[in-house]
């Protein structure tokens, strides 16, 4: 079975708030999130679960926290929903046994 994480890039945007010399502040914050499958040693594929790509992925949480997170990338849901669930619900069980 695959084993996923939660990716997204992370875009530059603008603010209300501006700085002393009057220019708009911006902030960093993630995209939209994607399913991206792992291989052993933690390495990324070179494509989110939907089929786009992978390159810029600068953010990654566990799978299990996927529903917390959005926006959410419908198309990954669809094609690796069933086996990132999976997934997500063994990894809460096994952090949370860990307590």
């Amino acid at each position: 079975m695959p084993k996923y994480v939660v990716v997204a890039r992370i875009i530059i945007r603008s603010t209300n708030a501006f700085s002393e010399s009057g220019f708009p502040l911006t902030e960093r914050v993630p995209g939209t999130w994607h399913l991206a499958e792992v291989d052993g040693n933690g390495r990324l594929s070179g494509a989110h679960a939907c089929g786009s790509s992978a390159a810029q992925v600068e953010v990654r949480h566990p799978v299990r926290e996927w529903k917390v997170l959005d926006p959410w990338c419908p198309d990954c849901e669809v094609q690796a929903g069933d086996a990132a669930r999976e997934q997500a619900a063994h990894e809460a069980e096994r952090s949370y046994t860990r307590l």
